[in-house]
């Protein structure tokens, strides 16, 4: 593979301005553009890190190099930026395995794989500490990022969210990141909403820590939030549109057995206290918490009365949950609407694909416009209900490869309705434009 001009414009159109891989000693640094076939780079609310696949390919034995040979001691060092603009994207990543090792027919060329990892999840892997914490939670994850990883990842100070009440933390050699994992179980805000559960996860600005209600709050005081619609890719055109979605998959927008066997309808919960030793033991319907809120789809919660009352007798789920009643411990109900709070996520999710850019982030909001199948062809376009209006971006992928002219870029992204986070009535609150409306049918008797 040559060098090519990354000069190109259009939609996804970057310029790389580096793509090194750099020995841990920094003895030798050397430009690899010219072997990088493609590169895919993740971050995601559910991931502490981000982390990279690129794929090489070598056609001039670059990886015998006895100069320069890959052993899973290098830096890779990534950094572009939009075609004609400043943004831009900065990391360095560390090489973490080589994957696989395809050769070619000619037998003169080979595809490799690489997993690339952030240098703080590579120390990660062998600092295990024991070491005890007083403080808010909030606190403690600071001084676990600056003491034990000794990250140099920014900490994003504005999604960085204060925690209540001040706790101890005995910690036997354990990782930090698993350490943080136990701390953002525990963590919350007074607020007892089953959006106050806290994600600790990585993006362009640095390491944030903060609970769903502030991401929502954002995607609801936004109003300057970009516009995706969808169209269909005959009609596109490849200069000019940079908001157009290329294809997109809806997630199941249900699954009755799914809610079941996760205890929904209903769940034993015993309750041990460190203190008084005592354990006490409950019945909980957690569809209960959510019945309001799984409406998105349907103008019903999803289950019949009775097909409810009949699955309570016949299991259920059982939580064995240990707390401390000395403080203001609040693990049960982070544990409780965990379960019923991921899977109602899972059922209002979207995966779309755009051109690439780096007007937003994880974690950031956005519009989407989805139209209906009746206007794919028709002038007076209508929005698809079941899709159309804003989201929270969970997970975005910027897929890099070489295209004709230059470096093309594409962002992957899942997508969260902001209204499944929110106890909202989905058909009188559409974000993308305010006159559409449409009948509901009633089901019949």
């Amino acid at each position: 593979m040559t060098n090519i001009s990354t000069n190109s414009y259009g939609p996804g159109a970057i310029e790389i301005v580096e793509l090194t891989a750099e020995k841990f000693d920094s003895s030798r640094k050397i430009d690899i553009r010219s072997i990088v076939a493609s590169i895919q780079i993740t971050a995601s609310i559910s991931t502490a890190t981000m982390f990279a696949k690129m794929m090489l390919g070598d056609g001039i034995d670059f990886l015998n190099n006895p100069l320069f040979a890959f052993t899973g001691e290098e830096f890779i060092n990534v950094s572009f930026r939009r075609s004609n603009t400043n943004q831009r994207f900065n990391y360095k990543f560390v090489v973490a395995t080589l994957d696989s090792e395809i050769k070619s027919g000619a037998g003169d060329s080979s595809v490799f794989v690489l997993t690339l990892l952030s240098v703080d999840t590579f120390i990660d892997s062998g600092a295990l500490k024991s070491k005890g914490y007083t403080g808010t939670i909030t606190q403690i994850i600071r001084s676990i990022l600056e003491t034990e990883l000794k990250t140099e990842i920014p900490i994003n100070d504005e999604r960085f969210v204060d925690t209540v009440d001040d706790n101890t933390f005995a910690f036997t050699e354990i990782k930090p990141f698993e350490k943080i994992d136990i701390l953002q179980t525990r963590a919350f805000r007074e607020s007892p909403s089953i959006t106050s559960i806290f994600m600790f996860y990585e993006n362009r600005s640095g390491y944030n820590f903060e609970p769903f209600e502030d991401m929502m709050t954002r995607a609801e005081s936004n109003s300057n939030i970009i516009t995706y619609t969808s169209t269909p890719l005959e009609s596109i055109d490849r200069e000019t549109e940079f908001n157009a979605i290329l294809n997109f998959a809806p997630r199941s927008t249900f699954n009755n057995h799914r809610r079941m066997y996760h205890g929904l309808y209903n769940s034993n919960v015993k309750h041990f206290d460190f203190l008084t030793k005592n354990v006490t033991k409950e019945e909980i319907s957690l569809l209960e918490n959510i019945d309001q809120l799984l409406h998105l789809n349907r103008p019903d919660p999803g289950v019949s009365t009775s097909f409810s009352e009949k699955i309570k007798t016949l299991g259920s789920l059982t939580y064995f949950i240990p707390f401390d009643s000395s403080t203001n411990d609040r693990t049960k109900d982070v544990l409780l609407n965990n379960s019923p709070f991921s899977i109602l996520l899972d059922e209002n999710t979207l995966l779309v694909k755009t051109f690439g850019n780096l007007l937003y982030d994880v974690s950031d909001p956005v519009n989407v416009v989805i139209l209906d199948n009746n206007s794919l062809q028709n002038e007076n376009k209508k929005e698809d209900p079941r899709y159309s209006g804003k989201y929270i971006i969970h997970t975005i992928t910027y897929e890099i490869s070489v295209g004709q002219t230059g470096y093309v870029m594409y962002n992957n992204m899942l997508l969260i309705r902001e209204g499944a986070l929110r106890n909202t009535d989905f058909y009188n609150k559409q974000y993308t434009t305010d006159d559409i409306k449409f009948n509901i049918v009633s089901s019949r008797n």
